[in-house]
């Protein structure tokens, strides 16, 4: 869970949007997201469905649904975790561009 923490610091930084793909890396990262917590959710509801008899479930259809969308969504957290981390390391060792530096406009004496 150390490496996870590290990651999520990294993710909420303040820097701002490097384009197009760090908008589908957010879509991803909120697709697993949404898949994990709608395994939490069937999950949910079939335990209520046995708990209280509804039995409107077919055999089998909950563990597969929910063990697929878990293992899925777990899946799409991690491809937006590593996503980030090779988009820093690119980030990081593109070379230094001095052209947007600016010289003094005051004059040297």
């Amino acid at each position: 869970f150390f490496f996870f923490f590290q990651a999520e610091d990294g993710i909420r930084d303040a820097q701002e949007s490097r384009g197009l793909g760090d908008v589908y890396k957010r879509q991803v990262g909120g697709l697993g997201i949404l898949s994990v917590i709608g395994s939490v959710i069937i999950l949910v509801y079939a335990v209520l469905s046995y708990i209280f008899n509804l039995n409107s479930l077919s055999p089998g259809w909950t563990s597969i649904m929910v063990t697929i969308t878990f293992i899925g969504g777990i899946v799409l957290l991690s491809l937006w975790i590593t996503a980030e981390y090779i988009a820093r390391i690119y980030d990081d060792t593109k070379p230094v561009s001095y052209t947007h530096l600016t010289l003094p406009t005051k004059r040297i004496v």
